[in-house]
C-alpha cells in the first residue's frame, strides 16, 4: 500500500472477469495492469478509484460514454466493482490518505459516513464535481435552439447545450444577482432592454442549467426538425455543467449525457407529462406526477404508464385463530395451504374468501388494502390482499371479501411488538382491538415499507441462522418454543433483515462477501450468528434481543467454529484471534 519509492498509496481492485469483458472497461484494466508490477497488480489510487467510479456508475445504469446499452452481465459486474471501489476508498481513508475519506461521500445508505448534509454535499461536489443536485433525480425539458438547430450536434456528441455563446462561462458567477447583473450591461444583450422581468426569466434558467441540473437527472431533448416536432429524445445527465469555448458554434454551454432513446413519439405521451414537456422556455423542470418514473419507463418501452395511481386506504383485519378452537399444528397446515394456494403450488393461484369486520358496517370499498394482523404471543401481519366488495351484512356478522395477495408464517411476517414500537405505534399502541380499523395514511405507508423490505430478503432459514423472533432496533421478548416433531425456536425475517440492513452481507469473522466471491449466485446470502445461544435464554421470560447489538452476520463455515467447541460458543473476536494465531484469511474461507 505504501510504495517504498515514495509513490502515491495504493490499494488493490480486482476487477473480476466480467465487467472488463466491456471494451471501456478492458481499458481501464490494460490501464491498470500496465501501470503496476508485480507488487502491485491492480493497484489504483484515490484518483483512479474515481476515474473508475465514474465508468463503472455509468455501467451500472445500463449505458456506456456513447449512450450504448451494455449487457446484464457487464451492468452487474460494474454493481459489484463499485463495491469494491467503496472498499478501497475506505481503506485509503483509514490510513489517511488524502481524498479519499471525501471521496467516499456519496448519495446512499452508508451509515459509516455520519456526516452532517452540509458537510457531505460540499465533499461530493468539491471531490466528485458530478452534481450539484441534492436528494432524488429531477427530471427537465433542454431545447435544441428554437429551431432545432443543435439537435444533431447534442445527439452526435451525448451532451446538452444552450446556445448563448455571447456569454462566458458560468461559473464565474458566485450568484444568479450577478449573472443578472451581467445581462442587464452587456451590450449583446441589449434586446433585453434592461427588463427586470426579462432578465430575471432568462437567468433564471441559465443558473439552473449551470447548478440545478445533475447527475442523474433526466433530460427530455425535443427533437426539432424543419417541421416536424413529433418526437423527443431522453437521456440521463452523467456530468456537470462544461464550458469549452473550442466548440462548435452553440455548443459553448453543455451538460454530457448518456441518451437513453431517441425517436420516441409525443403521441405516446399522457397530456399531462406532454403540457409540462411542452411549456416555453429553453431549460425547464417537468412539473407533472412521477416524471422521472414515467420518463424512465418511456425510455425502456415507449410507452408512458402516466401518473401512480393514489395509494388506497389501509384497513387491518384480524384473526385469532385460538377462539375458533384452531391448534398450533392446525394454524401452521393452515398458513402452508393458504401459501400454496397464492403461489400456484395448490392448482390454484387465488386465496379469496369473506373476513369479517367487526362493528365496522362501512367505509371500505373495492381495491381498499387490507392486511391481516394475526393475534397471540406469535401475532403480527401476516398478509396482505385488497377488498373485492364493500362491506356487506351475512346474517348479524359483517363481512367484506378479499382477495390475498400475499400470506407468510408468522415468524415471516412483521411482528406485533414491531408494529407497536416502531413502524406504527399510534395504531398498534392498544390493538388492533377490533378487525376493520383503518390505518392513518402515515402509518400505513410505514407499514407498506417495512412488508416490502421483507419481500426483499430471502425467506427464514431454518436453524440458529435463521434470526429469532427480534425486531428492529426494538428489544422485544424470545419467540415461544413451538412443538412440532422436534422443539424449535421461532424464527423472524425481520430480524434477520434488520441485522443484515446494519452490518451488511460481509462474515464479521473472516470478511467473507459471498456476492464477490461467486457473482450473483451469492448475492444476498450470508448466516446470521445470535451472540448469546438461544438455548441458554429460552426460559429467561425477561430476556430482550436487539438485533444490531446481539445478532452478527457471518458465513457458514465460521458459524460452524462458533459452535464446534463442546463446552462453550466462542464470540466472534475469539474466533477472529484463533485465525489471526492460525494465518487464517477471508480468502481461505
Amino acid at each position: 500500500m505504501f510504495p517504498e519509492d515514495g509513490s502515491e498509496p495504493f490499494a488493490v481492485l480486482p476487477l473480476g472477469s466480467i465487467w472488463p469483458s466491456h471494451p471501456e472497461a478492458e481499458a481501464i484494466a490494460n490501464v491498470i495492469w500496465d501501470s503496476g508490477s508485480r507488487d502491485r497488480d491492480w493497484g489504483v489510487t484515490v484518483a483512479r478509484c474515481l476515474e473508475i467510479r465514474t465508468v463503472a456508475d455509468r455501467h451500472g445504469r445500463g449505458v456506456d460514454a456513447l449512450g450504448n446499452p451494455v449487457s446484464k452481465q457487464e451492468r452487474e459486474g460494474a454493481k459489484r466493482v463499485l463495491k469494491k471501489i467503496e472498499e478501497c476508498l475506505q481503506t485509503l481513508a483509514s490510513h489517511g490518505i488524502e481524498g479519499a475519506a471525501a471521496a467516499l461521500v456519496r448519495d446512499g445508505d452508508y451509515e459509516r459516513q455520519a456526516a452532517a448534509s452540509s458537510m457531505r454535499n460540499a465533499a461530493r461536489a468539491a471531490v466528485t464535481s458530478v452534481s450539484t443536485t441534492q436528494g432524488a433525480p429531477g427530471a427537465w425539458v433542454v431545447r435544441a435552439g428554437q429551431k432545432g438547430e443543435s439537435v444533431r450536434h447534442n445527439l452526435e456528441t451525448s451532451v446538452v447545450t444552450f446556445a448563448w455563446d455571447q456569454l462566458p462561462d458560468l461559473r464565474r458567477f458566485d450568484a444568479i444577482d450577478e449573472l443578472k447583473e451581467y445581462l442587464k450591461l452587456e451590450p449583446d444583450f441589449a434586446w433585453l432592454e434592461g427588463n427586470p422581468n426579462k432578465i430575471g426569466r432568462h437567468a433564471s434558467q441559465l443558473w439552473q442549467f449551470r447548478t440545478d441540473v445533475g447527475a442523474d437527472d433526466l433530460v427530455v431533448l425535443p427533437l426539432k426538425r424543419r417541421n416536424d416536432n413529433s418526437r423527443i429524445g431522453i437521456g440521463r445527465v452523467i456530468g456537470p455543467y462544461e464550458y469549452d469555448p473550442g466548440q462548435v458554434v452553440g455548443a459553448l454551454h453543455r451538460i454530457p449525457v448518456a441518451w437513453l432513446a431517441n425517436e420516441i413519439p409525443r403521441s405516446v405521451i399522457e397530456s399531462d407529462l406532454l403540457k409540462s414537456i411542452n411549456a416555453s422556455g429553453t431549460v425547464i423542470r417537468i412539473q407533472a406526477d412521477d416524471a422521472v418514473a414515467r420518463l424512465q419507463h418511456l425510455a425502456n418501452h415507449q410507452a408512458d404508464p402516466g401518473p401512480a395511481p393514489a395509494a388506497r386506504p389501509m384497513f387491518i383485519l384480524t384473526w385469532n385463530p385460538p377462539l375458533a378452537g384452531m391448534t398450533s399444528e392446525e394454524l401452521e397446515a393452515h398458513h402452508a395451504k393458504c401459501q400454496s394456494r397464492i403461489d400456484g403450488t395448490d392448482g390454484d393461484s387465488k386465496l379469496e374468501g369473506w373476513w369479517t369486520t367487526g362493528k365496522r358496517k362501512s367505509g371500505i370499498s373495492e381495491g381498499d388494502e387490507v392486511m391481516l394482523f394475526l393475534h397471540g404471543s406469535e401475532g403480527g401481519i401476516i398478509a396482505d390482499g385488497f377488498a373485492t366488495s364493500e362491506i356487506y351484512r351475512d346474517g348479524d356478522i359483517n363481512c367484506v371479501d378479499v382477495r390475498w395477495t400475499k400470506w407468510v408464517d408468522a415468524e415471516d411476517g412483521l411482528p406485533s411488538e414491531a408494529l407497536r414500537q416502531s413502524i406504527a405505534p399510534s395504531f398498534f399502541a392498544h390493538g388492533p382491538r377490533a378487525s376493520g380499523q383503518q390505518v392513518t395514511d402515515e402509518e400505513a405507508e410505514s407499514i407498506r415499507s417495512a412488508w416490502k423490505e421483507l419481500e426483499a430478503e430471502p425467506a427464514a432459514l431454518t436453524g440458529d441462522e435463521a434470526g429469532t423472533k427480534l425486531i428492529g432496533t426494538v428489544a422485544v421478548p424470545e419467540g415461544a418454543i413451538r412443538r412440532t416433531e422436534v422443539n424449535r425456536y421461532e424464527r423472524s425475517k425481520w430480524a434477520r433483515t434488520q441485522c443484515l440492513k446494519h452490518y451488511g452481507h460481509r462474515c464479521q469473522a473472516c470478511g467473507l462477501n459471498f456476492e464477490d466471491r461467486y457473482g450473483r449466485l451469492g448475492e444476498g446470502f450470508m448466516h446470521v450468528h445470535h451472540v448469546i445461544p438461544i438455548n441458554e435464554i429460552a426460559g429467561d421470560p425477561d430476556y430482550r434481543l436487539d438485533p444490531i447489538k446481539d445478532l452478527r452476520p457471518v458465513c457458514p463455515n465460521c458459524h460452524a467454529m462458533l459452535h464446534r467447541p463442546p463446552d462453550k460458543t466462542l464470540t466472534v473476536a475469539e474466533l477472529v484471534e484463533v485465525m489471526q494465531q492460525e494465518g487464517g484469511t477471508a480468502d481461505e474461507a
